[in-house]
């Protein structure tokens, strides 16, 4: 059974994978955290349901107070709805970059440490 039988235009199938960023507590991955991901979580609880559509949100097998924390927290936190744009203007540094970055830092605080003069 496919929930989504299209995402962003393109079909789907049983092996497709799906990512998305979006908000914690969005049960039903539309961008906002609303009475919808509300009901879902409170169906989940009710029917002590496992899994992130069903409101499982830190993965624990249970939905439980924990869950709840998070999409309030989510809930009280969420600056707008989260789209396709959002996620395309979050860069993600490269591993190699960092490194670059670490090595630079290194050879600075190297350098400083040479360069102090006792007192």
């Amino acid at each position: 059974m496919l929930l989504y039988p299209a995402w962003a235009g393109q079909s789907l199938d049983a092996n497709s994978v799906l990512v998305k960023y979006t908000w914690n507590g969005d049960t039903n991955l539309d961008g906002v955290i609303n009475a919808d991901d509300y009901f879902l979580i409170d169906s989940g609880f009710i029917l002590q349901a496992e899994g992130w559509y069903n409101g499982d949100f830190n993965y624990d097998g249970v939905v439980n107070a924990d869950d709840y924390f998070l999409i309030d927290s989510a809930f009280i936190g969420q600056s707008g709805p989260l789209s396709a744009e959002h996620s395309r203007m979050s860069a993600v540094p490269e591993p190699g970059a960092l490194g670059l970055l670490w090595v630079c830092s290194a050879a600075l605080m190297a350098r400083r440490r040479r360069h102090r003069q006792p007192f």
